[in-house]
């Protein structure tokens, strides 16, 4: 008897512990509907990384589904496009010939005031969010005064 009672107690104390919380599915994308063909070219710790741009045509789409897992990580809209560099700023280019710059928010740089700014926390607070690279981002760039590469 007391064995028996020695495995019910170690049963119950082995299925005792912290709830590690729920799993968390994300569903993060891209799109591109500018009327143009845009590059997005990011830039990490300051130095730009040609060799890593990406190139959406118009109506393209990127998708990214992430399963997070306690304690939990941080999904950002920008690991959509460039999922294994951390990412600090980013130009997307319109047609080689317009382009928009977009830094990650610090002190200095407030994105809750940049509404459109990939980095902000608005297109990273829900577990399903979409991005899309609108028509009046091309008319709100700024041109290059020829080719922007």
């Amino acid at each position: 008897m007391k064995t028996i009672s020695a495995m019910v107690v170690a049963t119950l104390l082995c299925s005792c512990g912290p709830d590690m919380g729920e799993v968390r599915r994300y569903d993060y994308s891209v799109v591109n509907n500018s009327g143009v063909s845009v590059e997005v070219i990011p830039y990490s710790d300051g130095i730009v990384r040609i060799d890593k741009k990406v190139i959406l045509n118009n109506a393209q789409k990127i998708n990214k589904i992430d399963i997070d897992y306690p304690p939990y990580g941080e999904l950002r809209m920008i690991n959509v496009l460039h999922p294994a560099l951390r990412v600090n700023k980013i130009d997307i280019i319109f047609n080689s010939t317009k382009k928009i710059t977009y830094e990650d928010c610090s002190p200095t740089n407030n994105c809750s005031e940049q509404l459109r700014n990939i980095f902000n926390g608005d297109f990273q607070n829900e577990r399903t969010e979409v991005y899309i690279i609108t028509a009046q981002d091309l008319q709100n760039a700024i041109d290059c005064g020829g080719n922007c590469n």
